[in-house]
């Protein structure tokens, strides 16, 4: 496991775990795996609880701990923060149109994080050329143009 070390941390993603681990009964447990790939992606990372309620942060790609973290670290307080989170709310199992509104609900809510904590990022310098080139290059990986010539271009996730 590669080591994980607070004071190397970008100061305002700091300031995000303090306040983070203030709102937890035990503070937030962090592994980092040793696998390095120089594309990012938003699997690299996972937060979640253990059996004990225990709040972690897994990541899985080493290649930029400081980007990843801070993202996955940004997902935890916003919904820690009681981000309203729409498709949780949506019961429509009735209504046949109801996997695809709350399909597009959760593509929303999904869009709102990322706007959210990317422009965090931004403004506190963890997102430069480098890491937009190599956020690209992971989104590049995983898609593939739609193969129908008649309608525009749609991108479609790799089976």
């Amino acid at each position: 496991m590669t080591e994980f070390n607070v004071d190397n941390l970008n100061p305002a993603t700091q300031q995000v775990l303090a306040t983070v681990n203030k709102a937890l009964p035990n503070p937030l447990h962090v592994a980092i795996a040793d696998a390095s790939d120089p594309l990012l992606r938003p699997s690299d990372a996972r937060y979640g609880y253990d059996d004990n309620d225990d709040a972690y942060i897994q990541i899985d790609n080493a290649s930029n701990i400081e980007y990843t973290f801070s993202r996955e670290l940004s997902h935890l307080f916003i919904d820690m923060g009681g981000y309203p989170i729409v498709h949780n709310e949506l019961d429509l199992e009735k209504d046949p149109s109801g996997k695809l509104v709350a399909d597009v609900a959760t593509g929303i809510d999904d869009a709102i994080h990322v706007a959210i904590i990317t422009s965090w990022q931004r403004k506190h310098g963890l997102i430069d050329g480098d890491v937009r080139t190599a956020i690209i290059k992971g989104v590049e990986a995983d898609v593939t143009p739609g193969d129908d010539a008649r309608k525009p271009k749609t991108w479609c996730v790799k089976a």
